[in-house]
């Protein structure tokens, strides 16, 4: 019986093929063909994305009614126009007022009923990169690539962050052990660095200094992440009513944090396979997605041994069978592990809930009854 969701994959896959497929967002060149080796790094397709029209608000800008901003404009319709350049002047007084374009591209038109310019950003020209290192498998025309690696994959609970990639350093040997600012130089930069403890905004504005590309740790407290990312604490990640999703934020790194919010260790599994990866060059993302699409951080660990050849192994299926590794999810026990003792099944938890629910074994002995949507397979 499968209850996991929505993948039905387990947070951690060791030692597999994986299959990364790399898509554009809009139709494009697919420049790698099937059977080449690619790195990271490689470009496998490039494409052009148009961005929607920008309304500049000239007449409130300047202070002035709409139908007599038009005479202030310095730029022309369909004239191409850069960034920071002047659209419109006001003089008042010894002061000039100056409305310039928050982007590079082409002043369409002026609306003078509005008091309006219209602004086409420029084409954005996209590379998409491997991401990982592998053997282009399957080309699909204009818009990507499926590419077959061999190594490890495991999912964290929440990131900031866009892709990336660099070597993977493990700092110290201790599970539970913290990062500061004081373990970070400039020996560290381009790299992804590694601990099973926590990490504070000091070290996080450190590695940003030196160039580090990635960090992953096992859990962060709250307040020191939103000191980081320069936000109201609590306000990028409280889930909430109708939907829940992360807000537009700005981070200069990748993050991913693996356990959650606090000061929880790494779980052993998810620590000793970045320990078994260390030197070799790792893949993460650090995106957060609720709504809109289903997106989780994730860390992908190159086998040593992924130049072999030999059977192919496809990705195992989770199932919440007894003896299965799981992690608990619910407020009272996150990030704890613990092991299945009967399968799901539908009963009455609490008052006249009736739900999916599982009996588990905590590494005390204790057994608890959960819901199916408080667990994830680990292993």
């Amino acid at each position: 019986m499968y209850h996991y969701y929505p993948t039905r994959q387990p947070i951690l896959i060791r030692e597999t093929d994986l299959r990364i497929v790399r898509r554009l967002p809009v139709q494009g060149e697919v420049t790698a063909k099937v059977g080449d080796r690619v790195e990271p790094s490689t470009i496998v397709a490039t494409g052009e994305q148009q961005r929607r029209p920008i309304l500049v608000n000239v007449a409130r800008d300047l202070g002035l009614e709409p139908g007599d901003a038009e005479d202030r404009l310095v730029r022309e319709p369909g004239q191409a126009i850069t960034e920071g350049e002047a659209l419109a002047r006001r003089r008042r007084g010894l002061r000039t007022q100056t409305v310039r374009s928050p982007v590079s591209g082409t002043f369409i038109r002026f609306d003078p009923l509005m008091g309006t310019a219209l602004i086409r950003p420029a084409t954005q020209h996209i590379e998409l990169p491997a991401y990982v290192s592998g053997i282009v498998e399957e080309v699909e025309l204009t818009r990507g690539v499926t590419v077959r690696a061999v190594g490890s994959r495991f999912y964290g609970a929440f990131g900031v962050g866009q892709e990336t990639f660099g070597v993977l350093k493990m700092v110290g040997s201790d599970r539970q052990r913290p990062l500061g600012p004081d373990q970070i130089d400039s020996r560290s930069a381009r790299s992804v660095l590694a601990v099973g403890g926590t990490v504070n905004a000091a070290a996080l504005t450190k590695a940003v200094q030196v160039g580090v590309r990635g960090i992953i740790v096992g859990a962060i407290e709250e307040a020191e992440l939103a000191n980081f990312l320069q936000v109201q604490d609590g306000t990028l990640w409280r889930v909430g009513l109708p939907e829940w999703k992360l807000p537009s934020v700005s981070a200069a790194l990748t993050l991913v944090i693996t356990e959650g919010f606090g000061r929880m260790p790494m779980a052993p599994q998810l620590y000793e396979t970045l320990v078994a990866g260390d030197g070799m060059q790792v893949s993460l993302c650090g995106e957060t997605r609720l709504a809109g699409g289903l997106s989780r951080p994730e860390i992908i660990v190159p086998s040593r041994t992924a130049g072999r050849t030999g059977e192919e192994t496809g990705l195992p299926i989770a199932a919440l069978e007894p003896g299965a590794t799981v992690r608990l999810l619910d407020q009272d026990h996150l990030g704890v592990l613990a092991t299945v003792a009967e399968e799901p099944r539908r009963q009455r938890l609490s008052g006249d809930l009736v739900l999916d629910a599982l009996a588990v074994t905590l590494a005390d002995g204790q057994q608890l009854r959960v819901p199916t949507a408080n667990v994830e397979v680990l292993v």
